[in-house]
């Protein structure tokens, strides 16, 4: 807790411990299951996933594994099965496409929720041999990269999906696309083939940036992976893990044998290769095999939920470790005073993905609560999206000390998901002192 005594306000330091690795708990889920579709993490930190052979959809949440009724389309998952993404929103879509066998295939979005099952997006996706999945930027808009080819692709295109809008277009300079794009708000990353990696700005279609073999980016396999709270890409190139923050690309990890990446709230990097997975934590370094208890080395996919823990998607089941890292969201109360001039604030930062959240924020003045911003006993939470990156200070309560009448008011600030009551992180808690 922090005290604030105005007109003699004291100065105070965060002290930031280092601590050793600590045991990570290593949990499985799903063994001998046919995991071989995408998963994705919803905000109340749940698991979805579809499972083939019989076709079924499954939440994990907490310890607890659940089948969840789609209401129908069973044909849909049955044929093909389908991959899970989450909207910045929360809104959870199923993606099914057709197997890629050198042939013009359809695909379908869906949403679903639990109450209603499965209904139609609306969603149109382009014919094309291959699919490079979806991805959100921090708004919500939904890409994809489309390509056509027998064995690799040949022709590519980034295509924008709208419901109420013609889909947008765009076919990337330097050639096609062999990886997933990244995008952030305004700007994606593509691993293009030839060519190394590039960084368009989607509303212009120009290129801002081109790292290739100059840069040391190989320009036969360059794949980029994500962003950090920085934005600073972290990407593969021959296996190698690298970093690019605006000026140039450099090597974060040269033994060239990694495959996927993920990077935690914490700054921490979490990457796994054919053997292991390996945790760089700072100058420790940690592997994870199945001596450890992960249930394979064959990873298909990692994800980090917003509480700090690792899930590997292997083909036959999915494997959490479990973490002790700070949350990827969190909001902090702030001494904002000038002179004789008081002035409360919040300060909301994001490390993670995109997440819509609801903000609280409360006075306790003799023993009762009054809730900002209105101030009143109303509980109003404050709607706020979180982008990637994202930190924000504002004003809650300012005023003169000598108009202010003497005593003790105390401050409570929290963070939920949106139009629920999960908290994300501590509750933040001060003492402002009036002398």
């Amino acid at each position: 807790m922090r005290r604030w005594g105005f007109l003699n306000i004291s100065l105070f330091a965060v002290i930031l411990i280092v601590a050793p690795i600590s045991a990570q708990e290593i949990t499985t889920f799903l063994e001998g299951e046919d995991t071989t579709h995408e998963m994705g993490i919803g905000h109340d930190g749940a698991v979805w996933l579809c499972l083939g052979h019989p076709p079924r959809i499954v939440k994990v949440l907490g310890d607890a594994v659940s089948d969840v009724p789609f209401n129908g389309h069973i044909a849909l998952l049955q044929d093909f099965g389908a991959d899970v993404y989450f909207s910045p929103s929360g809104q959870m879509l199923v993606f099914q496409q057709g197997a890629e066998d050198g042939i013009s295939c359809q695909r379908f979005l869906y949403y679903f929720n639990e109450q209603n099952g499965l209904s139609y997006s609306g969603l149109e996706i382009p014919q094309s041999t291959g699919c490079d999945g979806l991805q959100f930027d921090a708004r919500g808009n939904l890409f994809t990269v489309l390509w056509d080819g027998e064995d690799e692709p040949e022709t590519s295109e980034i295509v924008e999906l709208s419901s109420s809008e013609p889909i947008s277009r765009y076919i990337p300079p330097g050639g096609p696309i062999n990886s997933a794009l990244i995008v952030s708000i305004e700007k994606a990353w593509l691993g293009v083939k030839g060519d190394g990696v590039s960084l368009v700005h989607l509303g212009t279609r120009t290129v801002l940036e081109r790292l290739s073999q100059g840069y040391g980016v190989s320009n036969d396999a360059s794949y980029p992976a994500t962003l950090d709270g920085n934005d600073t890409l972290w990407f593969l190139s021959d296996r190698k893990i690298m970093t690019f923050s605006g000026h140039y690309p450099e090597f974060y990890e040269q033994e060239p044998m990694y495959n996927h990446l993920v990077v935690a709230a914490d700054g921490t990097v979490w990457a796994a290769s054919d053997h292991f997975v390996a945790h760089f934590a700072r100058d420790a370094t940690e592997l994870f095999d199945t001596s450890r208890g992960i249930l394979s080395t064959d990873i298909r996919q990692m994800l980090i939920d917003h509480s700090g823990n690792v899930w590997l998607r292997h083909p036959n089941g999915l494997t959490r470790i479990s973490g002790d890292g700070p949350p990827s969201q969190s909001i902090y109360l702030i001494n904002m005073a000038s002179g004789s001039k008081i002035m409360a604030g919040a300060r909301l930062e994001n490390s993670g993905e995109p997440l819509c959240v609801d903000v609280y924020v409360a006075m306790e003045l003799n023993g009762k609560l009054q809730f900002w911003p209105h101030w009143s006993n109303v509980m109003d939470p404050y709607p706020v999206d979180l982008f990637r990156g994202f930190g924000f200070d504002g004003v809650i309560a300012e005023g003169y000390a000598s108009l202010i009448p003497p005593g003790t008011y105390r401050f409570y600030a929290a963070i939920t998901l949106r139009d629920t009551m999960n908290f994300i992180g501590p509750i933040d808690v001060f003492d402002l002192v009036i002398d």
